[in-house]
């Protein structure tokens, strides 16, 4: 009874250590859950770390990043309709450059192929004004000492050459053919009007025709009158030089004024050109600059709302650990008003346990005294017998003194006490028949054919004690000697308590409380 209730006691004291930590984690909780509102009522901005209020607050900081969120959806819609916008804007200014440019290459392509035609003409009238005065030099002509001067015209030299040849040739038909008719100088004259016909159609100036021919005018006159011709002549031939040279002038000057017209509608279109593509790379700039800004402020956007998510997660988090708190602590008070129940009940078992064992207490009292009182008598019974055996082992030297059989053992004094008795029966009864009756106690005790009156009393022998010691384990030892005789003893034997020699080491002071 007192293991169990030891155990009793232990599961309580383990109740209550279950209990005591139960509530220390509890109380942990609370505080772990009432730092964790204040932190988070502290990120959140609200002074009272109440879960409403932070509730509140997140739902208002969701709803301001969802706006944001929309914001920037917004932004970067229109965003990309700028960014669209621009590129088709860059776009067109790249095709209006890349025709502009083609445009500038065709009229370089063209300015190039006007100067090779330039140069090809100068060297044309390089070579033509070189053949004019190989020719002057070839007629005699002392007025023609050098070429025109590049860019000059050479229509009137080659004219004026022409006509000194045709005059040469006339001349030297004259001399040639002095007898000739009239119809020669008349189909000469009519090839003339018509060569001059012909070059005035062409574009070329009248040349100067002579109305008359040398043959119709008389010698004496013919001199004075071939001075007077060639006066007129080379009078009509400046006019003519002077009115081809201003002509070629006036179209010089109108082909300069028109490349110059070119040039400057060239330049013209060349610096709008370039004032386009400036305008376009300066708009593409600030197309660029915007961009980035857009881009810059979108990454701020996209930053804040990273920062709004994570925000947003760890207060969905911290919300979730509230909550898992929440149920934690609802879990250890059902928990603890489950334990603070089972205790009840295991106090009200132990209290009920201590009752039964101080009623079974009381009755281990009543049962130890009643059993002290068996030891005090069992102890007088074994001093009792103690005695007894005294007096047996006294008993017995006596014998073996009487039979000179000190040194000899149990067994051999037996046999021969067994002898001496036989042996004096035998005497008896052959000699002294009458006196039967007289024998010792001793002799008719250890006689095993002549039972003693009142047989009907069973008392135990000496060898059936120790047979009988040793099968009740009565802690004497056994003598090992032989039965003497099958017939019952006398019950007034020394031997008849169940004591022997060997079994006298007894404690007369033994304490049941050190072995109970």
């Amino acid at each position: 009874m007192s293991g169990g209730d030891g155990h009793i006691v232990e599961e309580l004291r383990g109740f209550e250590s279950r209990c005591c930590r139960l509530q220390n984690s509890y109380d942990r909780l609370q505080t772990e859950r009432l730092q964790f509102l204040r932190t988070i009522a502290t990120i959140v901005g609200v002074n009272e770390p109440c879960e409403n209020n932070i509730r509140d607050k997140i739902r208002d900081i969701t709803n301001h990043n969802q706006a944001l969120h929309d914001q920037v959806a917004q932004l970067r819609e229109q965003h990309h309709q700028e960014v669209a916008k621009h590129r088709d804007q860059q776009e067109n200014s790249a095709c209006r450059l890349k025709n502009e440019e083609q445009h500038r290459m065709n009229l370089e392509e063209r300015l190039e192929k006007a100067c090779h035609e330039l140069q090809h003409f100068r060297s044309e009238h390089t070579t033509l004004s070189e053949y004019l005065v190989r020719l002057a030099r070839s007629l005699c002509w002392s007025e023609c000492t050098e070429p025109p001067a590049p860019g000059s015209d050479t229509t009137i030299l080659s004219e004026t050459l022409l006509e000194r040849a045709e005059r040469l040739a006339t001349h030297h038909e004259h001399h040639l053919h002095g007898g000739c008719d009239k119809s020669c100088w008349e189909a000469i004259n009519h090839h003339h009007h018509h060569h001059h016909s012909h070059s005035a159609s062409h574009g070329h100036p009248p040349k100067l025709r002579r109305e008359r021919s040398c043959t119709d005018i008389p010698l004496k006159e013919s001199s004075t009158l071939y001075h007077m011709q060639r006066k007129v002549r080379v009078l009509k031939e400046q006019i003519q030089r002077r009115d081809l040279h201003l002509e070629l002038l006036r179209r010089k000057i109108a082909l300069l004024e028109d490349n110059a017209r070119g040039r400057a509608t060239l330049q013209t279109e060349r610096d709008e050109a370039m004032h386009k593509a400036r305008r376009n790379s300066k708009q593409a700039e600030r197309t660029t600059q915007q961009l980035a800004e857009v881009k810059a402020q979108l990454a701020e956007v996209k930053h804040q709302l990273n920062e709004a998510s994570e925000y947003k997660i760890t207060a969905l988090e911290r919300a979730r650990k509230c909550d898992e708190l929440q149920s934690r602590v609802c879990e250890l008070e059902t928990e603890r008003e489950r334990l603070v129940g089972q205790l009840a009940a295991y106090k009200s078992r132990a209290r009920s346990a201590v009752e039964t064992s101080h009623d079974r207490r009381v009755r281990d009292e009543h049962t130890l005294s009643h059993l002290r009182e068996e030891l005090n008598r069992l102890k007088t019974q074994l001093a009792d017998t103690n005695h007894r055996l005294s007096q047996l082992q006294v008993f017995r030297s006596s014998v073996a003194k009487l039979l000179h059989a000190s040194d000899c053992s149990d067994s051999d004094v037996l046999q021969k006490l067994q002898t001496v008795c036989s042996g004096h029966h035998h005497l008896a009864h052959h000699h002294h028949p009458h006196r039967h009756h007289s024998a010792s106690n001793l002799s008719r005790r250890y006689d095993s054919s002549s039972p003693l009156p009142g047989g009907d009393l069973h008392v135990s022998r000496y060898d059936d004690l120790a047979a009988t010691t040793a099968g009740t384990g009565g802690g004497s030892q056994t003598l090992g000697c032989r039965p003497l005789s099958s017939s019952p003893v006398h019950g007034r034997r020394y031997i008849d308590s169940g004591f022997n020699d060997h079994d006298h080491h007894y404690d007369d002071d033994f304490d049941f409380h050190k072995k109970y």
